[in-house]
């Protein structure tokens, strides 16, 4: 196993069903395992109505981004 591919198994099913913090917290591990410094997050899962899109660009802005910022220090 590279290390990319152990960095993106370590998100696992990030997206579905996990809190803010779990998402954080997957989020800094992957950059570790990377030994990355920025992370993209790519929004929009083929027909997702518009409004659940912009609730979950809001919750990763104000919960998940602050938290690993603070986690990744």
């Amino acid at each position: 196993m590279t290390a990319v591919t152990l960095g993106l198994d370590t998100f696992g099913d990030v997206l579905a069903d996990d809190d803010g913090e779990t998402v954080a917290r997957k989020i800094v591990a992957a950059l570790r395992t990377l030994g990355a410094t920025r992370f993209d997050l790519k929004y929009g899962l083929g027909g997702q109505p518009r409004g659940a899109v912009l609730r979950s660009i809001e919750l990763y802005g104000t919960r998940v981004a602050p938290l690993v910022r603070e986690l990744f220090e």
